[in-house]
C-alpha cells in the first residue's frame, strides 16, 4: 500500500510539472517529505523548513507559482507549508507540548506569541483585508512554531542540538564555497535565467556580488552569518576554525559591508565557543592562546587583502546608495512617528508606503520601520518583548551558550540593516531557529565533544 501510494505521488508530482504547474508540484514534495519525517519521528525533521528557505528563495517561488493576487500558492511558501504539515501529520518531540511549556517563560512566550498574531491579523484584515496574510503566514506564524519544534527536539533528544547545529554549518560551508566559486566566475548560471538584470541582482549595481541560492546578496549573507553564529556548537577546534573561515570568506563575496564587519567580531567569538563544554580556555601568557589570536588575526587579514575583501573596502568608500535610503527612510519615519502611535497601515502596506515617498519600488531598507509603519508602535513594543520573552523562554534552566546569545544578537544587528524580516525573506526563519540553539544541555554537551 505504501509503495502504491509513493508512485501516484511521483507520478502526480511529474504531471504537474510537465503540465508546467511548479508550484503544487513542489507544494506535493513538501507535504510528502512532511509525512515521511512524521511517520518516522526524525529528530531533524524541523531543519527541512531551514533546507527550503535556502534553496527556494521568495521571489523564485513568486515564478513558480504565477506570481499574481490570484496565485494562491504564492501567499505561502513551503517551508510554512512543511511546517504545518510536519505538526499536522504527527510529528511529535518525545516531551509533550504540556512538558514543553511548563515553565513560566515558555508559557509567557508562547502568549505573547498567539497576541501579536491576533493582533497583527485583525490589524491588516481591517487595513488592507487578505493582502498582509502571506507576511503574517511566513514571518512570524511559520517561524514561531519552528522554534518552538526545535526547542522540544533539543529537550527531546539531546544529542541533536549539536548534530543539528554541525549540518546547519556544514550546509553554510557548502553553500559559502559555491558562493565563492560563483564570486571569482562573476556568474550565477542556476538563477540568472530567472531573475535577469534587475536592481536587486548583482548585474545592475556594476559590482558583482554572489546570491548563491538566496537570489539577493544581503539574503545570502543573512543566512551564512547564521551558520557562523550557531558554528560554536562543533566540538572540534580544527573543524571549528576551518568551517569560521570559509563562512567569513563566503560573507565576504556577498559584498555586504554590515555583515562582513559582524562577520570578523564574530569569529574569534566561534572559535573560543564560550558556554559550550569544549570552549576554549583563554589565558594570555597561554602558548595556545597566542597561536590562536594570531591564527585568527592572519586569516581576518587574508581576507580583507583577498579579492573580496577589497571588493568590500571600494564599496564602503564608493558605495552609498542603499546607505542614503536607509537615511531618507529614517528622516521620513522620524517626521510622520506621530501617524504610526497606535496603528498601522497592515502588513506589507510598508512597501506601498515608501514607493509612494521614494517615487519608485524601494522598501524603507529597516525591518523596524517597516514593521512600525505597518502594524504602528504599540505591535513593535509586543514584538520586541515577544522576542526578548521567547529567548528566555530558551535559555530557561539550563546552560546557557554565550556565544550563540553574542551570535543572535549580532544576527538580530544584521538583519536590523535592512529590509530583512520586513518582507517575505529567509531573515524571519533564521532569527527565529537561532533562538533554539541559546539553550544547551549536558546531555547535547557530551554528545558535541565525544570525538
Amino acid at each position: 500500500m505504501g509503495g502504491v501510494t509513493v508512485g501516484l505521488a511521483l507520478g502526480l508530482t511529474c504531471w504537474l510539472a510537465a503540465i508546467g504547474n511548479w508550484g503544487a508540484a513542489v507544494v506535493l514534495v513538501t507535504v510528502g517529505i512532511a509525512a515521511v519525517g512524521a511517520a518516522r519521528q526524525w529528530a531533524w525533521a524541523p531543519l527541512g523548513a531551514l533546507a527550503l528557505v535556502a534553496v527556494i528563495p521568495y521571489s523564485l517561488w513568486s515564478v513558480f507559482t504565477g506570481a499574481g493576487d490570484g496565485a494562491l500558492l504564492s501567499r505561502v511558501h513551503p517551508a510554512t507549508v512543511y511546517v504545518v504539515a510536519l505538526v499536522g501529520l504527527g510529528w511529535r518531540p518525545a516531551v509533550t507540548w504540556q512538558e514543553l511549556l511548563s515553565g513560566k517563560w515558555t508559557r509567557v512566550a508562547l502568549t505573547l506569541q498567539v497576541f501579536f498574531l491576533l493582533f497583527a491579523a485583525g490589524m491588516s484584515a481591517a487595513e488592507r483585508g487578505v493582502r498582509g496574510l502571506p507576511l503574517l503566514v511566513d514571518n512570524y506564524a511559520g517561524p514561531f512554531l519552528l522554534f518552538w519544534m526545535l526547542l522540544g527536539s533539543f529537550r527531546s533528544w539531546p544529542w541533536s542540538r549539536a548534530q543539528a547545529g554541525n549540518l546547519i554549518v556544514l550546509s553554510g560551508v557548502i553553500l559559502a564555497l559555491i558562493g565563492l566559486i560563483e564570486g571569482a566566475f562573476g556568474q550565477n548560471p542556476l538563477y540568472e535565467s530567472v531573475y535577469g538584470d534587475v536592481p536587486w541582482f548583482p548585474f545592475a549595481t556594476g559590482q558583482y556580488r554572489s546570491t548563491i541560492t538566496f537570489g539577493a546578496p544581503l539574503a545570502a549573507s543573512n543566512a551564512l552569518l547564521f551558520a557562523l553564529a550557531i558554528s560554536p556548537v562543533i566540538g572540534r577546534l580544527r573543524d571549528r576554525i576551518m568551517s569560521a573561515s570559509v563562512l567569513v570568506m563566503g560573507i565576504l563575496a556577498t559584498g555586504s559591508r554590515s555583515a562582513s564587519a559582524i562577520a570578523f567580531a564574530l569569529y574569534p567569538i566561534a572559535l573560543i565557543a564560550w558556554g559550550e563544554r569544549h570552549r576554549l580556555k583563554v589565558r594570555v601568557r597561554n602558548r595556545r592562546t597566542i597561536a590562536l589570536v594570531l591564527g585568527a588575526a592572519g586569516v581576518l587579514a587574508m581576507a580583507v587583502a583577498s579579492p573580496f575583501g577589497q571588493r568590500v573596502l571600494q564599496r564602503t568608500t564608493t558605495s552609498w546608495e542603499s546607505t542614503a535610503v536607509r537615511v531618507l527612510s529614517a528622516e521620513y519615519f522620524a517626521q510622520n512617528v506621530t501617524s504610526y502611535e497606535s496603528k498601522g497601515v497592515g502588513l506589507g502596506g510598508s512597501t506601498d508606503v515608501s514607493t509612494a515617498v521614494f517615487g519608485s519600488y524601494i522598501t524603507f531598507e529597516n525591518p523596524w520601520i517597516m514593521l512600525a509603519v505597518d502594524l504602528g508602535i504599540p505591535l513593535v513594543l509586543l514584538f520586541v518583548a515577544t522576542l526578548v520573552a521567547t529567548s528566555r523562554a530558551a535559555m530557561a534552566d539550563a546552560p546557557i551558550a554565550w556565544a550563540i546569545v553574542v551570535g543572535v544578537v549580532a544576527l538580530i544587528a544584521f538583519e536590523s540593516s535592512y529590509n530583512s524580516f520586513g518582507v517575505r525573506s529567509i531573515a524571519a526563519y533564521v532569527l527565529w531557529a537561532s533562538l533554539g540553539f541559546l539553550r544547551d544541555s549536558s546531555s547535547s554537551y557530551m554528545s558535541a565533544t565525544a570525538s
